[in-house]
């Protein structure tokens, strides 16, 4: 089954989970590995991606840490790497959100 997915961004009653679908792909993502965007042959290692105003809310040493974390997943064969708490702080602060994206609690 195919879900046409910019058919339902257009509609107007979106539930909870399309709104933060629409909400990321209108926001600006980087590389932190690669913060000037220049891909030097032969040395570029990628690192982990998130939105522009996190990347640049991270220290150096915090972005490093970040890469090391996410290349070190993916050596072990795993896509998905949490974060560290250093940078899960800094992600709720810059997303003004208290437990991630777009995540409440169902009581």
């Amino acid at each position: 089954m195919s879900i046409k997915w910019f058919s339902i961004l257009k509609k107007k009653n979106l539930t909870e989970s399309q709104k933060n679908i629409v909400e990321w792909k209108d926001e600006k993502w980087k590389d932190m590995a690669n913060p000037d965007g220049k891909k030097k042959k032969g040395t570029y290692k990628k690192g982990r991606y998130a939105p522009k105003a996190v990347a640049e809310s991270l220290t150096p040493s915090q972005r490093a840490y970040e890469n090391r974390k996410k290349r070190a997943g993916k050596e072990k064969g795993k896509q998905h790497v949490p974060r560290g708490k250093t940078a899960k702080n800094v992600y709720r602060r810059v997303e003004g959100r208290s437990r991630g994206r777009g995540f409440t609690r169902r009581d």
